[in-house]
């Protein structure tokens, strides 16, 4: 009977924990806040401290975009490229994805540095796609390092240059991304 006290008494205080700070965070943001309308975007996304609600983290992190928070905008790009519950544009998720990367978002860098890269709903630029993959490395985003070391393996946006081809798959590799493992092994054997 003790213990079944305990353990009611100990979800109804969590319960209350999660619920003010969700109330916190709510009371940032309307303040204002950038950083709180990014945290509470994310719990209505995932379903945490608050009941799963896509629609209101849309909101949320359009709020934190508005404010420059890198993050939101980031999180915001995603959600407009995949359809995530916003209507599919992958044109605005283009500059949202702009807006992240300016602000700082390295991952926001490297996807936008894929689409320039791929031509996907824009013009086509390789020599772009390799200074935002290099940002994005300089961010430490594995994959961005290892898109790098391509460009300049294969000369794509960049001249051909084996050795810096193979220090950024290297950089990849250090960073525990498999296929600049074997990427650099290869140019190097």
């Amino acid at each position: 009977m003790k213990t079944s006290l305990i353990l009611i008494f100990t979800i109804i205080f969590l319960s209350s924990c999660a619920h003010d700070n969700a109330m916190t965070l709510k009371n940032s943001c309307s303040e204002g806040h950038a950083n709180e309308c990014f945290h509470l975007g994310v719990a209505y996304y995932n379903g945490e401290l608050v009941v799963r609600d896509k629609a209101k983290s849309l909101e949320l992190f359009t709020k934190a975009c508005d404010y420059d928070h890198a993050d939101g905008c980031d999180n915001l790009a995603w959600m407009y490229y995949n359809g995530d519950f916003a209507t599919q544009d992958k044109l605005k998720s283009a500059t949202l994805f702009t807006k992240a990367c300016n602000n700082g978002n390295a991952d926001a860098c490297n996807h936008l540095g894929s689409m320039y890269y791929k031509g996907e709903f824009m013009t086509q630029d390789k020599a772009k796609s390799v200074r935002l993959f290099s940002e994005a490395c300089d961010g430490k985003i594995d994959a961005a390092c290892h898109s790098l070391g391509a460009s300049y393996e294969y000369g794509e946006g960049i001249s051909i240059d084996k050795n810096k081809a193979i220090k950024y798959y290297s950089k990849a590799c250090d960073m525990d991304y498999w296929d600049g493992c074997t990427s650099a092994y290869r140019l190097m054997h």
